[in-house]
């Protein structure tokens, strides 16, 4: 295992890969997964867990990405994700941040993380989902314009744009995949998760198809 300086403040902790185990599942997602060396963003959350099982029921073998916020839940997820790698057999690159946000800690994490995932030389698959496009879709309208998550930026790609948060809760559930809560996801302090939690259930009482009208944005920005 060695350390290399990433920038503001950033440390990636790199561990050797072992033999995967590979099974074969099949599942569709959005435009291509890597068939070369690739990254997986994992946060040890249900969305990247189960992303990271079924990539790995279906014969790839990606390296695993995880970031540390510098708080009490990302040292328990980072033990999480070390423990789940070097039980599986898995490479596993490890960030690290000592910033303490001073105010809007959403984009700050986020720059760092982007930072993180620009210094590899291979893609990075993350595992965002419809759900996540619901709350950018939103977001971005209070604003002034109209936006979903890009399909693909610089090195990062997200193939999972059009799965539904609770497919990952599902497959998760039927497997036994293990994974760890933020509970601050619960929380309506931050702006994302008052989105998520307060108006989204509120619109889709008015109208039950906004995830079809997202849906159609996503694949129309992957078009283009």
């Amino acid at each position: 295992m060695f350390a290399k300086q990433i920038g503001r403040g950033i440390v990636a902790w790199v561990r050797a890969p072992h033999l995967p185990q590979k099974n074969n599942v099949m599942i569709k997602v959005l435009g291509n997964i890597p068939t070369s060396e690739f990254g997986l963003a994992c946060s040890g959350g249900v969305d990247s867990m189960a992303v990271l099982d079924f990539l790995r029921r279906s014969n790839y073998n990606p390296h695993v990405l995880y970031f540390n916020h510098n708080t009490e839940h990302g040292d328990d997820a980072e033990k999480f994700i070390t423990k789940y790698c070097e039980e599986n057999g898995l490479s596993l690159f490890v960030g690290r941040t000592d910033q303490k946000p001073k105010s809007n800690k959403e984009k700050m994490w986020s720059d760092l993380r982007y930072e993180f995932f620009r210094s590899f030389d291979f893609p990075i698959v993350t595992c965002h989902h419809l759900d996540d496009c619901v709350e950018t879709y939103i977001f971005t309208m209070t604003r002034g314009f109209q936006s979903v998550i890009p399909y693909r930026k610089e090195n990062v790609i997200r193939p999972f744009l059009l799965t539904e948060k609770s497919e990952f809760e599902s497959w998760c559930k039927r497997k036994n995949v293990p994974f760890i809560q933020d509970e601050s996801n619960n929380s309506v302090e931050y702006s994302r998760n008052r989105i998520r939690h307060n108006i989204i259930p509120e619109l889709l009482k008015v109208n039950p198809g906004l995830k079809t009208v997202v849906k159609k944005m996503i694949k129309k920005d992957l078009v283009n």
